[in-house]
């Protein structure tokens, strides 16, 4: 009798020790990110859409790896555009096209998206990706302020304390613009870097290693091409954004010229369609070093070079569509 008393007891003790965990969770989770995908990235950002922004409201969304994160200022491109109003930015460090895409699709059919803006660079397309996608309803739906998806994930969550605690220990090293793993948001979700070549880690700054060359998968150029599909069904614009790169390391290594010509054409011929926009930021821009946080990722003066131009032409697009509508 004593035993089962001891056991009930017991019992009793776990399951209010983790209601208390669960219930913690719920009040952390307003203030601080949970695990979902065990990506801090992603992490980050997820908590960013379910407690910063109105994604219904949103009229352009900015998506990618952190080449979109870094390279495009949203807040400048809000402020200076004609024909934008509000910015989100998707996008985090290593994210793929294919990881972003599920989600992509409910925003586009529960808002107000009239343009999408992708900034990439080959390296974008070498390699598979490997980020769960399975639970990205009851991502939409914690975003969404859903109950039952919010408990979902919360009971996930509560699995991984160890992780939220060294995240929350660790988060100073996250908020420093003058590191590649900042990730403090602007209003839009995006995070420019403080750097140059000053303070570049030397490798990233102009080394061309077996990662830098490695050829673009044909393969993940599926979902661009899906990308391409939802913007002739929806009307939106699609504006693919091929990145800057350091021109000394391109000129060192013919291997690499060679990637990228062939990652600018093949790209080029999937974007030939009706409201879609290949713009070579690379070529266009010819953008010297001053510019640069490391061989590919840009710094405060870069993104907001590119942006600039980046205005330039969305109102340029729009002004040309108003004038083929006024025929």
């Amino acid at each position: 009798m004593q035993g089962r008393i001891y056991i009930l007891r017991t019992i009793a003790l776990a399951v209010l020790f983790y209601a208390a965990i669960i219930l913690s969770l719920y009040k952390v989770e307003s203030k601080f990110h949970i695990p979902i995908y065990n990506h801090i990235s992603m992490d980050t950002k997820i908590h960013f859409l379910k407690h910063r922004v109105d994604l219904e409201a949103a009229d352009t969304i900015i998506i990618g790896s952190s080449l979109a994160l870094n390279n495009i200022n949203g807040v400048l491109l809000e402020d200076t555009s004609l024909h934008v109003d509000k910015v989100v930015n998707l996008s985090g460090w290593h994210m793929q096209c294919p990881q972003q895409l599920p989600l992509l699709s409910r925003i586009i059919n529960h808002g107000n998206v009239k343009r999408i803006i992708y900034p990439a660079q080959y390296l974008d397309f070498v390699g598979e990706s490997d980020i769960e996608k399975r639970i990205i309803d009851n991502v939409f739906g914690y975003i969404n302020e859903d109950p039952a998806d919010t408990f979902y994930l919360i009971m996930r969550a509560s699995k991984n304390l160890i992780t939220i605690i060294d995240r929350f220990f660790r988060w100073d090293f996250f908020t420093n613009p003058k590191t590649y793993d900042y990730l403090v948001y602007d209003r839009t979700g995006g995070s420019q870097l403080d750097m140059s070549e000053h303070n570049a880690h030397p490798h990233r700054w102009g080394s061309v290693d077996t990662h830098s060359i490695a050829p673009f998968n044909e393969k993940t150029l599926t979902c661009l091409k899906e990308l391409v599909s939802l913007s002739q069904t929806h009307g939106f614009d699609l504006l693919f954004v091929v990145q800057p790169f350091r021109k000394a390391v391109i000129d060192s290594s013919p291997e690499l010229n060679k990637i990228m010509i062939a990652f600018d054409k093949r790209t080029k011929k999937i974007l030939d369609n009706n409201n879609t926009y290949h713009i070579n930021a690379h070529d266009l821009l010819n953008l010297d070093d001053t510019n640069f946080a490391d061989k590919s990722h840009l710094n405060i003066q870069g993104s907001n070079a590119t942006t600039k131009k980046l205005v330039e032409i969305i109102d340029h697009i729009n002004s040309t569509k108003r004038e083929l509508i006024a025929r």
